[in-house]
């Protein structure tokens, strides 16, 4: 996605409108505006709003937790069609319910997605993770034992969803309006 925005642009709010493939569906904590035929939207309030919610558009694969105060959503694209949705909702759920308790009885957030892609152990690439995300957290695994991929995501996901307490939402100026065109290091110290 080699779109790029500067200046006051960047403060905006975005419409994105995606083309996909006929029975695709597009996961993620993105408010989704509607679909004219092959056509898919979601708003953003902003350029650092849309970087920080990824998607997972794919065959649908999903499944949803819910609370009072929290909607879940997990989506999963497996090639093998081995490891589902609904096989990760028990382990998701019983991390979710120790982070509520952890964290005072509540979620920091009112929606969160777990995006999974599970590739093809084979594909060239020996690099496997996770990235945390203000209201998601995205992790390409290989496609293995289920069970195997059910410990990742229980271990995995307990690091990431912490994310989003800290450092995620923790700001300072720098952080909170860093400049993607022209990234500046911060030293501290001497």
């Amino acid at each position: 996605f080699p779109v790029t925005i500067g200046g006051a642009f960047k403060d905006l709010p975005i419409s994105l409108h995606c083309i996909i493939p006929e029975g695709f569906y597009g996961a993620g904590t993105l408010p989704f505006t509607g679909q004219t035929g092959d056509t898919l939207g979601w708003k953003a309030e902003d350029y650092r709003a849309l970087l920080d919610a990824p998607m997972l558009v794919s065959r649908p694969d999903t499944a949803t937790i819910r609370w009072d105060d929290a909607e879940v959503l997990v989506a999963v694209y497996d090639h093998k069609k081995t490891t589902t949705a609904a096989s990760l909702v028990t382990e998701s759920s019983s991390l979710l319910t120790a982070q509520r308790k952890f964290l005072g009885g509540s979620l920091p957030v009112n929606k969160y997605a777990f995006l999974i892609y599970l590739d093809n152990p084979k594909s060239g690439t020996e690099s496997f993770g996770a990235l945390e995300h203000n209201r998601s957290s995205f992790y390409y695994l290989p496609s293995v034992e289920p069970n195997w991929i059910r410990e990742q995501i229980r271990d995995i996901g307990a690091h990431e969803f912490l994310h989003i307490v800290t450092p995620l939402q923790l700001h300072s100026e720098q952080i909170h309006y860093f400049d993607f065109q022209h990234p500046t290091v911060i030293v501290t110290g001497k």
